[in-house]
């Protein structure tokens, strides 16, 4: 039988990578909604973007989760922002 050893350094940096990958992807979705929502919407959600990317870097380290939910609420809130405020002008 195999010996697996599990590095808790790869999962923190998987976990960081994937909840960069996260972040950056919700950016790019919110500047894109410039199309269909107003500008102000917008302005709010790359405040909050802005917000919750500071904490995952900040918390990133004792916390290797958090990039993952920061991503993920933020997608999340964009969903219901652009279902919300979107729709035909």
């Amino acid at each position: 039988m195999a010996h697996d050893e599990h590095d808790p350094e790869a999962y923190r940096l998987l976990f960081g990578l994937i909840g960069g990958g996260f972040l950056a992807m919700v950016l790019l979705l919110s500047l894109a909604s410039l199309l269909v929502i107003p500008a102000v919407w917008v302005v709010g959600l790359v405040s909050l973007w802005i917000v919750a990317a500071a904490l995952a870097v900040r918390w990133w380290p004792r916390r290797s989760w958090f990039p993952v939910l920061a991503g993920t609420v933020l997608a999340v809130v964009w969903i219901v922002v652009l279902t919300a405020v979107g729709g035909p002008r």
